[in-house]
C-alpha cells in the first residue's frame, strides 16, 4: 500500500508500529486513513507492506522492485 507520509526515511516495519499503536488507541483517537484501510485489509486476510512516501520517490521505485509479488 503506497501513501504519502511525513515521515521521512520510515520504513514497512516504522509505519506497522505506528499503525498497530494507532489501531490499539482507536477508541481514543481516529487511525490515520492509510492505517484504518491496511488494518481492514489484513483482518480481511490480505498481506499489506505499507510503503510511505515523502520527498522521495526513487524509495518508492526501489521498495516495488524488491516486492516482485
Amino acid at each position: 500500500m503506497v501513501f504519502d507520509t511525513p515521515y521521512a526515511g520510515w520504513h514497512h516495519p516504522d509505519h506497522e508500529r505506528q499503525m498497530t499503536k494507532e489501531v490499539a488507541a482507536w477508541h481514543d483517537d481516529e487511525p490515520e486513513m492509510e492505517y484504518q484501510i491496511a488494518d481492514a485489509l489484513r483482518q480481511r486476510g490480505h498481506e499489506v507492506l505499507l510503503i510511505g512516501v515523502s520527498d522521495d520517490l526513487q524509495y518508492l521505485v526501489r521498495s516495488l522492485d524488491e516486492m516482485r509479488p
